[in-house]
């Protein structure tokens, strides 16, 4: 379970993930397919969730 956090926090992990996901795109081939656009998806993802946990765990 994920304990709540402010929109503002949210955003800013969403802007981290799509900034990573812009310069890590330059590195994809040009033919790349929709399986790798959900593989940078589920990054972005792992990515928000991990920020979240730390953030959490400095709390306490």
């Amino acid at each position: 379970m994920l304990l709540p956090l402010s929109i503002g926090q949210v955003a800013s992990y969403w802007k981290r993930g799509f900034s990573f996901l812009r310069t890590s795109w330059a590195g994809l081939p040009q033919n790349a397919g929709p399986e790798d656009a959900s593989v940078f998806r589920k990054r972005i993802r792992v990515l928000a969730l991990r920020a979240a946990v730390f953030k959490c765990r400095a709390r306490f």
